[in-house]
C-alpha cells in the first residue's frame, strides 16, 4: 500500500481569480490482473487546501483526521508508520505544542 496524492482545482467563480488547489491523500493498493498491475483505492484519507499548508492549525487537523482514518482501517503498526513517513514527505507535521498554543489563543480571542 502507498499514498497517492491527487490535486484538484476548484472552479473559478470570479474572473481574474486564481483557481484554488486541494490536495487529497488517497490510500492505494496494487494488484495484478491478467498480467497487468492495477491500483485499487482503499480509502480517501484526508484533504487540505494548498494555501493552508503554511498554517499549523489546518495542518494539525489534517494529521488528526488522517491518523483516525488509518487507525480505523486496522492496518498493522509498521505499515501505518511507513504510510505516515510517506505523508511527511509532502506535508510537514506541525508540532502538537505549537498547534495547541495556536488553538488556545484563538479560543481566547472569541
Amino acid at each position: 500500500m502507498f499514498i497517492r496524492w491527487e490535486k484538484r482545482k476548484r472552479k473559478v467563480k470570479r474572473l481574474g481569480e486564481e483557481p484554488k488547489i486541494t490536495l487529497y491523500a488517497v490510500l492505494v493498493a496494487n494488484y495484478r490482473k491478467g498480467g497487468r498491475v492495477h491500483q485499487r483505492v482503499i480509502k480517501k484519507l484526508a484533504l487540505i487546501r494548498q494555501e493552508y499548508l503554511q498554517y499549523p492549525i489546518p495542518t494539525q487537523i489534517f494529521w488528526e483526521k488522517m491518523s483516525q482514518k488509518l487507525e480505523g482501517l486496522g492496518i498493522e503498526k509498521e505499515k501505518r508508520e511507513d504510510i505516515l513517513a510517506n505523508f511527511s514527505k509532502k506535508i510537514t507535521e506541525s508540532s502538537a505544542e505549537d498547534s495547541q498554543s495556536d488553538r488556545s489563543s484563538l479560543v481566547r480571542e472569541f
